[in-house]
C-alpha cells in the first residue's frame, strides 16, 4: 500500500466531527504497513496520544465499480472518498480489523481516500481493503492534499 501520513495533532476532542486544522502546515510522509495492510499508526506520528491523525491514498480503478469498504481503526474515524464523507465513527474504540464495511461507487481512475483516525489512548491503529474489488494503491500526490487540507 502507498499512503500519505500527517499527524499527531493535538486538540482532538472525541466525537466531535469538525477537526479544524487551522493555518497549520500539514506534513506527508509515507506510512509503513505490515502484511494485512494494517498501519501502526502509533509508531509512525507523534504525539501518539489524546490526538489524531490523518492518512490518505489513492485508489485507482479500471473501471467503476460499486464495491464495501472494509475499514479498521482504533479509536474513532472519518472516512472521505473523493472529497464526500462516506463515513463517520467518531468516539473510543478497539480494533476490529475490516470492523466498518461502507458502501461506495469508486469511479474509473483514481478516487482520493482520506482517512482521519482519532486517538485516546494506548494503541492507534487503521487499516482500509475492499470488499470486492482489487484497487491499486498509489500515492498521492503532496500537492493535492496541501489543497485540500486548506
Amino acid at each position: 500500500s502507498r499512503i500519505a501520513l500527517s499527524g499527531g495533532e493535538s486538540k482532538a476532542q472525541m466525537g466531535n466531527p469538525g477537526y479544524p486544522v487551522g493555518n497549520k502546515t500539514i506534513e506527508w510522509h509515507t506510512a509503513e504497513t505490515d502484511d494485512r495492510g494494517i498501519v501502526p499508526l502509533h509508531a509512525q506520528l507523534k504525539p501518539n496520544e489524546n490526538c489524531h491523525g490523518f492518512a490518505a491514498t489513492v485508489l485507482r480503478c479500471e473501471e467503476s465499480v460499486k464495491t464495501d469498504l472494509l475499514v479498521g481503526s482504533n479509536d474513532g474515524c472519518f472516512v472521505w472518498l473523493n472529497g464526500e464523507l462516506v463515513h463517520s465513527a467518531p468516539g473510543k474504540r478497539y480494533y476490529a480489523y475490516n470492523g466498518d464495511r461502507i458502501p461506495v461507487t469508486l469511479k474509473k481512475g483514481d478516487n482520493l481516500l482520506v482517512l482521519l483516525v482519532m486517538q485516546a489512548g494506548r494503541y492507534w491503529l487503521f487499516n482500509v481493503n475492499s470488499e470486492s474489488y482489487a484497487f491499486t494503491s498509489v500515492e498521492p500526490d503532496l500537492a493535492v492534499l496541501q489543497r485540500a487540507a486548506k
